[in-house]
């Protein structure tokens, strides 16, 4: 696998890229991607949504827009794209690049909303018939021997993730700088990025006291905004637990039983990871936010969501009244907002706590 040509920190293409394969959900296996000779990219999104605009409405989830915006921009650097069916707004997306990337093959993976053994079966299927669409793409066989060793290195990225989110709790790196690794290793080969995170966390530093100030959870969807972890690390706080798709949502689940079915493994896998709030059970949901705030002694809970994303909207009411703690709502517009105004609603929120 080539792996010399990697993506910069900002986690757009450079000229030399041209064997990716978009994503853009937790819920799209990467192994599938990896067994293909692909490198999968995870699509952040460009901050200027003015080519966008002109194909979808105003009240449309600014995300999307960036997605396209960043398609628009670099279609030559990719060979496909895989849009998740979490919401109606993806599947506009799905729609839009058929109509104005005629040339970008993409499939829309659709993922259950529930779990048991009827959805396992029918997201087996899902993936079997993305994996069809891989093979055609590059003309090749995607065989269970290289599948399990794309699972292996996935696997083991998501253990090093693990090793990255420790280091954070303990002080050893910043919030900033561990997120904006954890973006980087959604758009590198896993193969390289495992190499390069393995002698970063060798020369970190040794545990360091940790910050007073509260203990906070941050709840919320796809959260790629440096200021806003830049203000977290700069106030009085310690986010001790997250439950967003930028960060533990993408990492905290492994592949496992793969040796017989490498397919189905990974339907149970995924269907099974931290759900997100487009799934069906939110009740089960809160239930697990509840034991974090148990488990991590939190006191007080950051609800943080993209505008215009209903999904997210529709489950800060239930956790609001059910998990017993403070919780402040922040609604963001995508690499839009005013750093002021946010860092002093956080302060005030704070200093009440």
């Amino acid at each position: 696998m080539k792996t010399e040509h990697q993506t910069p920190l900002s986690g757009w293409p450079r000229e030399q890229d041209h064997n990716l394969f978009a994503w853009m959900c937790t819920y799209t296996p990467e192994e599938l991607i990896v067994a293909a000779k692909l490198r999968p990219f995870r699509l952040y999104g460009w901050a200027n949504l003015n080519k966008a605009d002109g194909y979808f409405p105003i009240n449309f989830c600014p995300y999307l827009k960036a997605n396209l915006s960043q398609l628009l921009a670099h279609e030559k650097n990719f060979k496909g794209a895989v849009i998740v069916d979490s919401c109606d707004g993806a599947r506009r997306l799905y729609d839009t690049i058929g109509s104005y990337l005629p040339h970008l093959p993409r499939f829309l993976l659709n993922v259950p909303r529930t779990v048991n053994s009827d959805s396992v079966n029918f997201f087996e299927y899902n993936l079997n018939q993305f994996k069809d669409m891989l093979q055609k793409l590059t003309d090749s066989s995607i065989s269970s021997q290289e599948l399990i060793l794309a699972i292996d290195q996935v696997n083991k990225k998501k253990n090093y993730l693990k090793g990255l989110k420790q280091s954070y709790t303990d002080n050893r790196i910043s919030l900033i700088d561990y997120y904006r690794l954890v973006r980087v290793s959604a758009t590198s080969s896993p193969e390289l990025f495992n190499s390069e995170i393995d002698k970063l966390l060798k020369r970190l530093p040794e545990k360091k006291d940790l910050p007073g100030g509260p203990r906070v959870m941050v709840v919320g969807n796809f959260i790629n905004e440096d200021k806003l972890w830049k203000i977290l690390s700069e106030l009085d706080c310690h986010m001790v637990y997250d439950d967003v798709c930028t960060l533990s949502r993408y990492f905290n689940h492994e592949v496992t039983s793969y040796q017989q079915n490498p397919v189905r493994a990974l339907a149970v896998s995924y269907l099974q990871k931290p759900s997100c709030m487009r799934m069906a059970d939110l009740g089960l949901k809160l239930e697990n936010l509840k034991q974090a705030i148990e488990d991590y002694c939190i006191q007080a809970v950051i609800f943080v969501s993209l505008k215009f994303c209903d999904n997210t909207l529709y489950f800060y009411p239930l956790a609001r009244q059910n998990l017993g703690l403070p919780v402040l709502n922040l609604e963001l517009e995508y690499n839009n907002f005013s750093e002021g105004q946010i860092k002093t609603r956080l302060e005030a929120f704070l200093e009440m706590l």
